[in-house]
């Protein structure tokens, strides 16, 4: 009986060690984008601070195979419906589009989009684009 517990407790030490929530840990390095300026009345150039971080992890919510979070908060920050596709590239989007995250599996590079501004009435919005490198946890 002893023998028969020992190889059903290896057989689950085994199992469980394969099976794992796939996460990431992703730092900004580069933001930049536009910003309105209220003296001039025009769009300028703009360095954003980089210095946001996120986790990439399985999703909990139902139809979504991913989530992203930023670090500090609890809120699903942005979901990604699919998958990584065949180039080991996840698409992500939150808000209707107004973000949107590509991140490569493959050489652990991110994009993260933030499209709001500009086109919009509201000149208090900036688009911008982030860079940064993602690794697994």
């Amino acid at each position: 009986m002893k023998i028969i517990l020992t190889i059903f407790a290896l057989i689950l030490i085994s199992f469980g060690s394969r099976v794992h929530a796939e996460q990431y840990l992703c730092v900004s390095e580069i933001a930049v984008g536009f910003d309105y300026n209220e003296k001039t009345k025009k769009w300028q150039e703009y360095n954003f601070n980089a210095d946001r971080k996120y986790i990439i992890s399985n999703s909990k919510k139902t139809g979504y195979s991913y989530q992203v979070v930023v670090v500090g908060n609890k809120d699903t920050f942005a979901e990604c419906k699919d998958p990584f596709n065949e180039y080991a590239v996840l698409f992500c989007s939150m808000h209707s589009g107004v973000y949107e995250m590509r991140f490569n599996k493959k050489n652990g590079k991110y994009l993260l989009i933030h499209k709001a501004g500009y086109t919009s009435d509201d000149d208090k919005l900036t688009p911008y684009m982030e860079i940064g490198k993602c690794s697994p946890f």
